[in-house]
């Protein structure tokens, strides 16, 4: 793991090494930080306006849902999730921040961008930690996917995070709150 500079040095994070900065690639849209592997693993940090209407404890299940819809994601059938227990320890964090996490699975169409007929549907595992912010009204979202042969909720892959996305998490730190605005 090389510890990383994310937007503009105000969130330090650890990413895998050998993992490559999805901006040097294509455009990342600059809420986002992305970081992927040869193998399709994909890290994603994203700083979002806080969802004043979704409770703590539906928190993790939104945003799933959330990136399901964004994924193209159609048929129920095609998404599986359940929340994580016990949650990451994040330093540094105040007080009133919350923690939700949780993992699941999603069929979706690779290539749906750049085919106009998408290919056969491929499963994603996704490991997944809302950081709460409501003093600062964000909501920071870190996801970390990965490609499946077949369903990994039905193979019976648990809700326990992975060590990498605990690592991953451990090592987050904001290290400059004006990132949020005054």
């Amino acid at each position: 793991m090389v510890l990383r500079q994310l937007f503009g040095g105000s969130i330090e994070c650890k990413v895998p090494e050998g993992w490559r900065d999805v901006s040097d690639i294509r455009q990342v849209p600059d809420h986002q930080e992305c970081w992927q592997d040869d193998q399709g693993n994909l890290l994603v940090i994203e700083i979002l306006d806080y969802q004043t209407d979704v409770t703590d404890d539906q928190a993790a299940r939104y945003f799933f849902q959330d990136l399901a819809e964004s994924n193209g994601v159609i048929n129920p059938q095609d998404v599986s999730f359940a929340p994580s227990d016990p949650s990451p320890i994040i330093a540094g964090l105040p007080p009133t921040a919350v923690l939700c996490t949780g993992s699941g699975s999603q069929r979706m169409s690779q290539g749906r961008e750049r085919v106009p007929q998408p290919s056969d549907p491929i499963w994603i595992h996704v490991e997944l930690c809302a950081i709460r912010l409501p003093t600062v009204s964000t909501d920071i979202l870190i996801t970390l996917t990965s490609p499946a042969a077949s369903n990994p909720q039905a193979d019976g892959n648990g809700t326990k995070p992975s060590l990498q996305f605990q690592a991953i998490l451990a090592s987050f730190c904001i290290r400059d709150w004006s990132l949020f605005g005054p």
